[in-house]
């Protein structure tokens, strides 16, 4: 056989050999799991098509500066194509259903994919119609039009009640919104207008919040200035003509501008491919990241069901682990051998100060005293999100 034949033989040996990884989602979990893949693996040794349907890609951390004014959105988002490596295959589409006993995933459009490795970071869906009285009476930041809605409506309050209200079930990094409750007391006081505007804070949780270290500080913050707090606070519904909402109880407070975000779900096909648990959300093992007895198919970011809250931080973490364990398996190399539920998130104190917490499965949350550096951090974490973390640098 002539050299050039071998060579030729060779490639197409390693193209037959190339394992098929597949990714549902094309948010931060998906598109990051799918650049550190890429930054570790060629394509014959693996081959990465991500699959989604988001032209533009909006850094999320940041719907809270945009809503106050403190940030222009346009440094916040970016062309979700531009986000990705080079050697990554990227299909405009939604999914329809996942047949996990052939390994094949079924598009709207009609098409298929046969996988070896499927990821699913499909995130979450925001779904008002499932709080009666949501649509057209409530607003929040964690998409940009409703970030930019609310900073209209935040600059033509002059009195009233602000109700931040947190809905039942998983919410996106929820302790964004304590961050709200504490961005909003400077707002008003820079503005003249705090002893005219009062802040109410519900949540359906025991404590403000599900982090310990965040909820005694919010604890003793709400308290310094006189925001009025509610604990196992669960909305069930929106009354717009007595502007209150009410709770599972029965009880309800009242409100002249309602920020809360509509309740959280998984994907609609995740239910129809019956692999929904909790919410709509896929159960993994939490420290492998797989669903069920497969070990082929795994849940990263949002679209997981784990006992961590869902935050930017934890997507990072589970899809460097991920992407680390499939390149082991495909090609070999070094990996930790689980994921131990790391979170780093700074969260903010104010309107010039910050915190940041640390925690992990076996670790107590450790955080930081409130200092102006990660403030700055917070502020300009889109710059590093979009230049190093989602790309697969760091």
């Amino acid at each position: 056989m002539r050299f050039a034949d071998a060579i030729d033989k060779f490639q197409g040996d390693q193209m037959v050999l190339a394992k098929r990884v597949v990714i549902l989602g094309d948010g931060s979990a998906g598109i990051t799991f799918a650049n550190k893949l890429r930054r570790v693996t060629v394509p014959n040794e693996i081959e990465i098509t991500i699959i989604g349907n988001s032209q533009r890609h909006f850094y999320k951390a940041d719907g809270l500066f945009v809503s106050f004014g403190l940030k222009n959105y346009r440094g916040s988002l970016k062309s979700s194509k531009f986000l990705l490596n080079g050697g990554i295959d990227y299909l405009r589409d939604e999914v329809y259903k996942i047949n996990y006993e052939d390994r094949v995933v079924l598009l709207k459009s009609g098409k298929t994919f046969v996988y070896d490795y499927l990821i699913v970071a499909t995130g979450n869906r925001l779904a008002p119609e499932e709080m009666p009285g949501y649509e057209g009476e409530a607003t929040h930041f964690f998409e940009l039009t409703k970030s930019m809605e609310l900073k209209m409506a935040l600059d033509t309050t002059s009195s009233g009640n602000i109700l931040i209200a947190q809905p039942e079930g998983p919410v996106q990094y929820a302790p964004s919104l304590v961050e709200f409750a504490l961005l909003l007391n400077g707002y008003l006081e820079e503005r003249g207008l705090r002893d005219k505007v009062s802040i109410t804070y519900t949540t359906p949780e025991e404590n403000i919040s599900a982090v310990s270290a965040i909820s005694s500080f919010a604890e003793e913050a709400f308290e310094k200035y006189n925001i009025e707090y509610a604990t196992g606070f669960a909305p069930k519904s929106i009354n717009a003509k007595n502007k209150e909402i009410v709770s599972e109880k029965g009880d309800s407070k009242k409100y002249s501008l309602l920020v809360m975000p509509p309740p959280h779900r998984g994907q609609k096909f995740i239910e129809e491919s019956g692999m929904a648990g909790d919410f709509g959300y896929i159960d993994v093992d939490k420290k492998k990241l797989n669903y069920g007895k497969f070990d082929d198919i795994f849940a990263i970011g949002d679209t997981a069901n784990l006992p961590v809250i869902k935050t930017g931080s934890g997507a990072h973490y589970q899809a460097t682990y991920l992407a680390s364990r499939i390149a082991h398996e495909v090609v070999g190399g070094l990996y930790d051998f689980e994921y131990d539920g790391k979170l780093s998130v700074t969260t903010l104190a104010g309107m010039d100060t910050a915190f940041t917490v640390h925690s992990s499965y076996e670790n107590v949350p450790n955080p930081t005293v409130p200092n102006k550096s990660d403030f700055l951090l917070k502020y300009t974490s889109s710059d590093t999100y979009f230049s190093s973390l989602i790309r697969g640098v760091l």
